[in-house]
């Protein structure tokens, strides 16, 4: 397999990006690390006359944590950066545990944490951590920029609301809240380069013995990464006990719509959803209240 022609632009500037893109219109992609696109192209999956490379833009491989701690991530930070920042591990640990979760080793040198989500594989990585966590994109334009929720910027299998001549600028995750404890687990089929035949990220912020805030995430059992409601609104107000877990882990298998593949069963991914979850949901809350 061999690529396709284009003509690649390397802007210098995220405002040059966005012009680029609001003028070439369909003909243009942007490239971040390349390690789905370059493939994509290969394999005619996706085609492009113009390729818009983002690697000469030094604000976008940015960490930055706001006085407050409120933390910024640069679309082109790669898994490897952010899972070994100590930036990112001293307030966000399950999101840079998720990050050394994803492929193999050379993968997360090429690989973007932008790209990742820009992708939009119902099976990646990292979205059910951060939407766990509550995370915010920046989606800029030549004319300024908006915030959209990440459990809002999916809208189906490899589809976003990205407009046209937007670039995803930053990643925003709040500062967790006293009490807090996150955990991401997935299932997969080998220990290197492997899809997430299930992946669940909860999040439970704890008052008292009680759980005050929950969000119970699941991804490649559905065509984006989907925030369980029932399940997370089943842990609110309770102590995360044996049977508040486990009837919240079974809610989490019933919202779930995986489809069968070489995989697994939807059967069988409906199963394991629950398995996770329960483990996810029981790893938060010990985190959560060590975190008081």
């Amino acid at each position: 397999m061999i690529l396709p022609d284009f003509e690649l632009h390397r802007p210098e500037t995220l405002n040059e990006a966005c012009g680029l893109l609001h003028r070439l219109g369909p003909k243009a992609r942007v490239m971040a690390g390349g390690t789905d696109l370059l493939v994509d192209l290969k394999r005619g999956v996706a085609g492009t006359e113009h390729l818009v490379s983002l690697r000469r833009i030094p604000e976008l491989r940015a960490i930055v944590k706001d006085p407050d701690g409120t933390l910024r991530l640069g679309p082109m930070v790669t898994p490897n950066e952010a899972g070994a920042s100590a930036i990112v591990r001293s307030s966000h640990t399950a999101f840079a545990e998720a990050t050394l979760t994803m492929a193999a080793h050379q993968i997360r040198n090429r690989a973007t944490i932008g790209g990742n989500l820009v992708s939009a594989v119902p099976s990646a990585d990292l979205p059910p951590s951060l939407i766990a966590m509550g995370a915010r994109v920046l989606l800029a334009d030549e004319k300024g920029g908006r915030e959209v929720p990440l459990e809002q910027f999916f809208t189906g299998p490899r589809e976003t609301v990205l407009r046209r001549g937007e670039i995803l600028a930053q990643i925003i995750l709040p500062p967790p809240k006293p009490g807090t404890g996150v955990f991401y687990v997935k299932h997969s089929l080998r220990d290197a380069s492997a899809l997430a035949v299930v992946g669940v990220a909860a999040s439970l912020t704890m008052q008292g013995k009680t759980c005050g805030e929950a969000r119970v995430v699941l991804g490649a059992v559905a065509p984006m990464p989907l925030l369980a409601r029932r399940a997370s609104a089943a842990l609110l107000g309770k102590k995360p006990d044996d049977e508040t877990v486990a009837e919240a882990a079974a809610l989490a298998a019933e919202e779930a719509t995986p489809i069968s593949d070489l995989r697994g069963s939807a059967e069988y991914r409906r199963a394991l959803t629950g398995v996770l979850a329960e483990r996810a949901i029981r790893r938060a809350a010990e985190r959560a209240s060590s975190a008081h």
